[in-house]
């Protein structure tokens, strides 16, 4: 299931002039082409670089949790195998969700990346929060 983080404020402003535009810029996953996707490092640079929002998706873990990750599978962006939901949410903790993305992307590597973790959907809503930070609003 798809989900929005987006932009707290009245309307649409281009990050590096703080022009009006028409539109709202998402970061599709986070910052996915440069840091692993649907961690907070992701979320965190996609903001940076001037996104108004965050696009993400969610899964339920063995034990009901909802975590943030694309695939159901956790093959390509962790050090895990097997279905997201036959994992549960301790299980999920354990895994690397950052040192596969530096050994696929050696040009975007960063040593911080290693031993992201994916992370739950309470805990994307709390980094949501705050004046500056985007709202959460339910994708189709």
């Amino acid at each position: 299931m798809p989900l929005f983080l987006g932009a707290s404020r009245p309307e649409p402003r281009s990050a590096a002039s703080g022009s009006r535009r028409p539109w709202l810029l998402f970061g599709h996953r986070g910052a996915s082409g440069e840091a692993p996707e649907n961690t907070f490092a992701a979320f965190e640079l996609a903001l940076k670089q001037g996104a108004d929002g965050i696009e993400f998706d969610v899964h339920l873990s063995s034990d009901g949790v909802p975590v943030v990750i694309h695939d159901a599978r956790l093959e390509r962006t962790t050090n895990g195998t097997g279905l997201v939901g036959a994992h549960s949410l301790p299980a999920l903790r354990r895994l690397d969700a950052g040192s596969r993305f530096n050994r696929r992307f050696p040009a975007r590597a960063r040593a911080q990346y290693a031993g992201e973790r994916i992370p739950t959907l309470d805990e994307t809503l709390e980094f949501s929060r705050g004046p500056s930070r985007p709202f959460c609003a339910r994708g189709g």
